[in-house]
């Protein structure tokens, strides 16, 4: 849905947005909506509310003369793609009311949800491979998992399995939340329904954890917004006996083959090779990293920091499967602890503000989004990809500054 702008900057990624410039679809709707709407922009830039975006920015500006930054153009792919974000999510703010934005959600997140549950009946319960080509080319690739036809999954809209899935999970706790608030509750039933077939059906073990986990953080928040997450009680009448179920599913259950096929021992083989290397490059610059979407070109240049370890084009030319390893290599220990302060410091504000806010879906969404988000990206790098990062920034930018209003 993005428009390419001249050749990629290399051949391979360069980092998790990619080495291709791009006109984003974000930046496209600005400037369509922008003189539809009168060219009203409310920026309340010193608002304490924007504080998260100069940091962003500020982390970006900061890889840019970055001197161990062996792709400056790389970052520029990557401000520009948060810019863009960021400016239609201001659009929005500054010409729609509060009612407007949760309606609006939850028409967008329905018609999404529709979409990519036909889509995933198509492929793979009816076999149709050509839809999964319709909205990404080589989307077969990503629905096959590189022609592994034993673990076909659905990719609906987006690219990959997982990258669907984890949207789902997002768009399942919005569902979930009006539920609770009984807000819209039979169609958000339904969707919630729909979500939980579709993520059935993308194969996506990961998230089948990471959902269930999340589903049920969320569902105890919303019912007990003022009582502590991990209290001695609910460690001992909870966590642990979740932790017993979640045992037994993955080890003794029917399913157990899912989690334990010699597959799975490949992929965890993968992950720790990915982890070493994450190791490897940040004692190269543990302070400020090697530049905002520039691991892999750094990888591909400094090949002999990577000597010691067994390495084949798959760990190159693909991202470190761990969100957080990837922002400790890009942007140093500087930018692990902002994006750890980011995350937890929002959990904590939302969830104080549940009972308090006129908006209280989009505060419960902030935090099954963070929730989801970190568990995900423990092993895997779907959340800051081209597809599923723009909801993300969306839902943040609004949480944030509908919390205290």
């Amino acid at each position: 849905m993005n428009l390419p702008i001249g050749k990629p900057t290399h051949t391979i990624l360069s980092g998790t947005l990619g080495s291709q410039m791009y006109i984003f679809i974000s930046l496209l709707l600005f400037v369509l909506f922008l003189p539809i709407f009168g060219f009203k922009l409310r920026l309340d830039w010193p608002d304490r509310t924007n504080q998260w975006i100069w940091g962003t920015i500020a982390l970006g500006l900061m890889s840019l003369v970055n001197p161990y930054n062996e792709n400056p153009e790389g970052t520029l792919i990557a401000l520009m793609f948060i810019i863009s974000n960021l400016a239609f999510c201001i659009l929005i703010f500054s010409n729609c009311t509060r009612t407007q934005l949760i309606n609006g959600i939850q028409d967008g997140f329905v018609v999404l949800g529709l979409l990519n549950f036909l889509l995933a009946i198509c492929f793979p319960v009816l076999g149709l491979k050509f839809t999964t080509t319709i909205f990404h080319f080589g989307g077969d690739v990503g629905a096959t998992r590189m022609g592994t036809a034993a673990r076909e999954g659905a990719i609906g809209l987006f690219s990959h399995p997982g990258n669907l899935a984890l949207y789902s999970t997002i768009s399942s706790v919005f569902f979930l939340s009006n539920v609770i608030l009984d807000y819209k509750k039979k169609s958000s039933l339904i969707l919630l329904a729909l979500n939980f077939l579709t993520i059935i059906l993308t194969y996506s073990r990961t998230t089948y954890v990471v959902y269930a986990l999340t589903i049920a953080l969320i569902y105890y928040i919303a019912k007990n917004p003022n009582k502590a997450i991990f209290s001695v009680q609910n460690i001992v009448r909870i966590f642990i006996p979740l932790t017993a179920v979640f045992l037994w599913i993955i080890v003794f259950s029917p399913v157990s083959d899912l989690f334990l096929e010699n597959e799975v021992g490949a992929q965890i083989d993968n992950r720790t090779l990915h982890w070493l290397m994450a190791v490897q490059i940040f004692q190269e610059s543990p302070l400020v990293g090697v530049g905002l979407n520039a691991h892999l070109i750094y990888f591909s240049k400094h090949l002999g920091i990577l000597k010691s370890l067994e390495l084949t084009p798959f760990f190159l030319e693909n991202p470190i499967h761990n969100i957080h390893l990837v922002v400790l290599v890009e942007l140093g220990m500087i930018g692990l602890v902002v994006w750890l302060f980011f995350l937890s410091n929002n959990i904590r504000l939302a969830k104080k503000s549940i009972t308090s806010t006129n908006v209280p879906q989009l505060l419960i969404t902030q935090v099954g989004a963070i929730t989801a988000y970190f568990l995900y990206g423990l092993t895997g790098w779907a959340p800051f990809s081209l597809s599923v990062l723009p909801f993300f920034i969306f839902i943040m930018y609004f949480s944030i500054k509908y919390r205290t209003q």
